[in-house]
């Protein structure tokens, strides 16, 4: 599984950053899958007992099961894309790039993090330990 190493996944051909975060999680996954799984060919991230010895997709309903009463992947995602666009101090292209969004979705996000009150571009008071928020 090499589509997703070195703080990039690709999906489509595309090659996507990943936060720290986000790439330690895949890093931790995968390395429980190829304990799991250490000999299978399918080129999915999500791998479980029924499509291990396939090439087929996890059903999506598997994921949504995983979160069930925790997040909806919708949800994640939302709040992914906001975090990502206050750590990315209201950079739209950097949005754009992470996630594979058009400009317009992209800005929405980032205009949506203009009033947050831990936006890193906002004025800080003197001294003000800004260090937690990145």
């Amino acid at each position: 599984m090499s589509r997703c190493l070195n703080g990039a996944c690709r999906c489509g051909g595309d090659a996507r950053p990943l936060d720290t975060f986000t790439a330690q999680a895949i890093a931790g996954y995968l390395r429980y899958r190829h304990r799991r799984w250490p000999r299978t060919a399918n080129p999915h991230l999500i791998v479980t007992r029924l499509t291990c010895n396939g090439l087929s997709p996890a059903d999506p309903g598997t994921v949504k099961r995983w979160l069930k009463g925790v997040a909806t992947p919708a949800r994640l995602r939302q709040s992914r894309l906001l975090d990502e666009a206050i750590a990315s101090g209201g950079d739209p292209l950097i949005l754009a790039t992470m996630f594979g969004l058009a400009a317009q979705t992209s800005s929405r996000y980032t205009d949506a993090t203009r009033d947050s009150p831990i936006d890193p571009r906002s004025p800080q008071p003197q001294g003000a330990d800004t260090s937690a928020r990145r």
